[in-house]
């Protein structure tokens, strides 16, 4: 065996070796931080008031590990949406961003405002979110005079634990650069951390204005007028098609509105809106989120087809990696360009009935889904054997100025 070679469980022999544990602790780590302290979820649903004392052992735990934790729940969604398809968090952030500048722009309010009315921060008197936009005109001077700070201290993350995590996510590229750069070899897991880096950079400076896991809304005046939504409010399409359940989204309703979609208004009446809502105003929201959602989609692929020609332990391992990394780009690609023109970047995705949509969807999660299974497991399977190489680390005395 090579003496460069260092055992699994053995710590580093020279200063320019690494251990087993050093790779692997590197790269869940930073996986971590992408995933977890970048996932900015809307608003929860209020925690339901805790039973009666002379209520049963069950009741009592129910409430304090299932109701009482709705709004970690609410994030661990978020989290795994980012770890299965980072891309469309990357599109859900591009839309709170569009719809965030709009209400920004439209009521001469902080960016903050924009995310905090898009996240369902602000509610009536009877917590019902202020999202429509009759709602918002109504309340609009009490929501002006929340100051900017006020929002801020109910978030969960200021601007400092942001930074940290987005520049541990940084080193980590650039350390993936230098070793590329002396002709070291990357890991099939560093690959696959690196293409988390680079996308949840750009899903970090896409919510950095947004509040971090805010637990309670504000309430900014007296119950909103009853108005019937029409098609100039801000709604999540508000489009009359597909099952329809009251007082509660069905199954497709919620996958339609991960892809930015949405087939049911009811929870404007609820005390909270959904996971992934975004307030949309159907003639100038959705310009760029959607393109934004496809550049990423193929910038993750991209990272993974680079270990293209990387030496795999079998030959069906290399094939499932490469096709696998193909089907990243290639699906958002076609479910992206379905409901959008390709052009002016509106949604055109009713055009094709809802069944032939639904269809189309379910095709691209039968792929894609696989696709991202094989690319988590492969990377862990191929830890058993790695490369002398490597265990070598990066030298950086040779990025120093010599005197």
């Amino acid at each position: 065996m090579n003496s460069l070679h260092l055992r699994s469980t053995g710590s580093a022999l020279e200063n320019n070796q690494r251990s087993f544990f050093d790779i692997v602790w590197g790269c869940f780590t930073t996986i971590f931080a992408c995933v977890w302290v970048s996932a900015h979820p809307n608003v929860s649903p209020p925690v339901p008031p805790p039973p009666p004392k002379d209520a049963s052992l069950w009741q009592h735990l129910r409430w304090r590990f299932f109701d009482k934790s709705i709004g970690l729940r609410r994030r661990l969604k978020v989290v795994l949406a980012a770890f299965i398809a980072p891309e469309l968090i990357v599109g859900f952030a591009g839309r709170q961003l569009e719809t965030a500048w709009y209400f920004s722009r439209k009521y001469d309010i902080s960016l903050t405002h924009g995310f905090f009315i898009s996240m369902g921060g602000f509610v009536d008197n009877d917590r019902h979110p202020l999202v429509q936009s009759s709602d918002i005109d109504q309340h609009i001077d009490a929501i002006r005079h929340i100051s900017e700070e006020e929002i801020l201290d109910r978030s969960q993350g200021d601007a400092f634990s942001k930074t940290v995590a987005l520049l541990q996510a940084l080193w980590f590229v650039v350390q993936c650069l230098a070793r590329l750069q002396q002709h070291l070899p990357l890991t099939e897991l560093e690959v696959v951390t690196l293409a988390f880096a680079s996308i949840n950079a750009v899903n970090w400076l896409l919510w950095w204005s947004k509040p971090l896991d805010v637990r309670a809304p504000i309430r900014v005046g007296p119950t909103a007028r009853a108005i019937e939504p029409s098609g100039r409010e801000f709604v999540a399409l508000d489009i009359e098609w597909g099952p329809h359940v009251k007082g509660k989204r069905s199954f497709v309703d919620k996958f339609y509105s991960l892809l930015g979609m949405s087939t049911q208004r009811d929870y404007f009446n609820d005390p909270a809106v959904p996971t992934f809502f975004f307030a949309s105003y159907m003639d100038d929201a959705e310009k760029y989120s959607p393109l934004i959602a496809m550049l990423v989609a193929a910038l993750f692929s991209a990272v993974h087809c680079a270990a293209w020609r990387s030496h795999f332990l079998s030959v069906a391992e290399m094939w499932l990696w490469r096709v696998s990394s193909l089907l990243l780009g290639v699906v958002p690609m076609i479910v992206l360009l379905v409901y959008s023109d390709g052009v002016t970047w509106t949604f055109t995705w009713i055009a094709y009935g809802y069944k032939t949509a639904l269809i189309i969807y379910a095709l691209g999660s039968a792929l894609y889904i696989p696709a991202r299974a094989v690319l988590i497991v492969l990377p862990l399977i191929a830890l058993r054997d790695l490369s002398d190489a490597a265990y070598l680390d990066v030298d950086w005395n040779k990025y120093l100025p010599h005197v």
